[in-house]
């Protein structure tokens, strides 16, 4: 039994009270204190942290010339792998399971996927068709959907029938690879000294355009057969299509065959042509121009009655590239001339990028081969693409009319 009184005992719960009250306001403020000066802290901190931890981006003329060296230093030492140390220095690192000695019976080094990249770029400033249109890793085996024919539509009633499109309006196509190579030589002794740059330069010049060149003619005019999933074949070059010039409007879209008009002329063109061919692509589409430099020299070449030309081509001192009714224009080699192109277009007008589709089935790939020749060192550039039409609705050629 407490011998306190009631006020003794009040008097103590409020000393009790005003103590836990103190306590409470100390710990709060030291923790106010402790975060203030956590906060301090990591803001004397933040800019050497963000710039520990921000990403080393070189720019494009940077990273090309480290490819350049990349490439040239595994030349000579093709049975390693490169890698980039600090301060940027280009370091050598055996890595075994990236590299094999020998490559079935065509032996040699593999060079490193990442070297391919300088290539792919090159060969899309070289390739006119691997330029404009869609271009996909896709790996082997690759299947892509392919617009069959147009839909159709109708009205009806309340109650009306519902409109029913009896064809089919989607097939597949399966693609089928080939490879595309090409092969350099360079004597051993150009691999002596520093020009390990220079060495690159020239091998890689005339294996891009090797490849560019043999890839051009192939996409064009390639007899490749790519299987329908529905049966029958596509061939894979766009000019190796079947001519159709009869009734042919915006909405033409048939398989397997490249639709278009014909001259006006048997023995010249004019720009009308050009214009007639254009009118007969759909609106949705965005056409682009491709034809050979035969077919360029006659279009800047015409003269109106007064003498003058009709063809501007853009600013020749800013070196603005010329337009045809606005669109633009890529030359190809493999473009037949006009007095060739009766039965092959001799000029093609469309949307590449909708209408035709190159799948890389893998990157470019080099075998280095500096032990079967005692004189040569051998690159060999290779790689399997295929091609196609996938929208013949898309593309759209100019013929000569029929003699």
């Amino acid at each position: 039994m407490s011998d306190l009184t009631p006020e003794q005992i009040k008097a103590l719960t409020d000393s009790v009270e005003a103590l836990r009250t103190e306590t409470e306001i100390n710990i709060k403020s030291s923790d106010a204190v402790t975060q203030e000066k956590i906060s301090k802290i990591e803001a004397s901190v933040s800019d050497l942290l963000a710039a520990k931890n921000a990403p080393n981006v070189d720019s494009i003329e940077e990273s090309a010339d480290l490819v350049k060296e990349a490439i040239g230093m595994w030349f000579k030492h093709g049975d390693e792998v490169l890698q980039r140390g600090e301060g940027r220095d280009m370091l050598i690192k055996a890595v075994g399971d990236q590299v094999s000695l020998t490559v079935a019976t065509e032996g040699g080094n593999v060079l490193p996927k990442i070297f391919g990249g300088l290539i792919d770029t090159l060969l899309r400033q070289s390739s006119p068709l691997r330029g404009v249109s869609r271009v996909i890793q896709s790996g082997m085996n690759y299947v892509q959907p392919i617009k069959f024919n147009g839909g159709t539509a109708a009205t009806r009633a309340e109650f009306g029938a519902i409109h029913q499109t009896v064809a089919p309006q989607f097939d597949t196509i399966t693609f089928t690879n080939f490879e595309v190579n090409a092969e350099e030589k360079a004597t051993h002794w150009a691999h002596e000294g520093d020009a390990i740059i220079n060495l690159v330069d020239v091998i890689t010049s005339d294996v891009v355009s090797a490849i560019a060149e043999k890839e051009s003619e192939l996409f064009l005019v390639g007899m490749t057969q790519n299987p329908l999933a529905t049966g029958g074949t596509i061939r894979n070059g766009l000019l190796s299509q079947t001519k159709l010039v009869t009734g042919v409007n915006e909405r033409t879209s048939v398989l397997g065959s490249l639709a278009g008009v014909e001259t006006a002329s048997a023995t010249e063109i004019d720009f009308t042509d050009f214009a007639t061919a254009r009118s007969t692509l759909a609106n949705r589409y965005n056409g682009t121009w491709m034809f050979g430099k035969q077919t360029e020299l006659a279009l800047m070449t015409l003269k109106d009655l007064d003498g003058r030309y009709i063809w501007s081509m853009g600013d020749v001192k800013s070196g603005t590239t010329g337009a045809i009714f606005g669109d633009s224009y890529v030359i190809s080699d493999f473009i037949p001339t006009f007095a060739d192109g009766e039965d092959v277009p001799f000029a093609v007008y469309g949307d590449f990028s909708r209408g035709y589709v190159i799948a890389d089935a893998s990157p470019l790939r080099w075998t280095v081969d500096n032990l079967t020749d005692k004189v040569f060192v051998k690159y060999l550039a290779r790689r399997r693409t295929s091609s196609s039409v996938v929208d013949f609705g898309a593309l759209r050629g100019l013929y000569k009319k029929a003699a």
